[in-house]
């Protein structure tokens, strides 16, 4: 194989999929995104996925199948388990000069310090924490809704449906944001757990921001909610930095949301992602830094 001269970043996600085609010297030669690729949620959809947005954003770039040797090809996965699925996944797309794959936590870190030392919070539709020192790198959480993810998207929104069911059941204080969270049910109980019975971690983000506006109208139970989101995202940080990490930025759909209601201190700690995960892609295929 020659000598890698594209390289292009792929940040596949719970929600969405990002692509990236650069040269050597960084130059931007196309982009393209798709739909979500998670391989713990959906592994045939998203090998789809990930195929259909490579194919995409290469001949957007004008490069044909011939030319693919020549290529670069960084994955940052979400729902990546473990070596097995690491191969799976590069497996998948022979004949590429060069193929990495990673979990999307580890490209948003590379690409959040440039490929230096750091540490991330991702809040999301699922949360974790990754940190590199000394390049050297590891994980805090990600363990899915059902054993951790506590203050993401998918955790808020459950809790939302968790305290409006308890309030329906005289169990806990009733609120606009109770009554709300049951109007999609029609305000029967077993609507709601028959919704949650099927529903994904990306179904259950989805009533996340009724939380945000409700405590900003200073709603109790919307207040209580996202208060024991903002002690998570404390102990995830206290984590970090137990393990030596010195600088932390702040990603996520919730991110942001999350960081008014956070201590002033530990939210001034918290810094802008240098670069998204797409970069950290392109970094993870051995592509230029930014």
């Amino acid at each position: 194989m020659p000598e890698p001269t594209v390289f292009l970043g792929v940040d596949a996600g719970a929600t969405r999929s990002r692509a990236r085609a650069v040269d050597a010297a960084g130059r931007a030669l196309a982009e393209a995104d798709a739909g979500p690729a998670n391989l713990h949620l959906d592994r045939d959809g998203a090998f789809a996925n990930l195929r259909g947005l490579v194919d995409a954003t290469l001949e957007r770039a004008g490069i044909g199948a011939a030319a693919r040797g020549g290529v670069a090809l960084g994955l940052g996965v979400a729902g990546l388990v473990g070596r097995g699925d690491a191969g799976a996944v590069a497996r998948a797309f022979l004949g590429f000069g060069r193929v990495e794959v990673a979990g999307d936590g580890v490209a948003a870190l590379l690409g959040a310090h440039g490929g230096g030392d750091g540490g991330i919070l991702i809040f999301g539709t699922g949360a974790v924490a990754l940190g590199r020192v000394g390049g050297a790198t590891f994980e805090i959480g990600g363990r899915g809704l059902d054993l951790g993810d506590d203050a993401s998207g998918a955790w808020i929104g459950r809790e939302i449906l968790r305290a409006a069911l308890r309030a329906r059941d005289g169990l806990g204080p009733a609120s606009a944001l109770t009554r709300d969270a049951l109007a999609p049910f029609l305000g029967e109980p077993a609507r709601a757990v028959a919704f949650a019975r099927d529903a994904s971690p990306g179904d259950f983000g989805r009533f996340a921001p009724k939380a945000f506006a409700a405590a900003d109208a200073g709603d109790e139970v919307a207040l209580d909610i996202l208060g024991r989101a903002a002690r998570e995202v404390a102990v995830y940080v206290a984590a970090l930095e137990a393990r030596g990490v010195a600088r932390i930025a702040f990603a996520g759909g919730v991110a942001e949301p999350l960081r008014r209601r956070l201590a002033a201190d530990l939210a001034l700690r918290l810094v802008a992602p240098a670069h998204d995960a797409v970069v950290g892609a392109i970094l993870l295929a051995g592509g230029p830094a930014p």
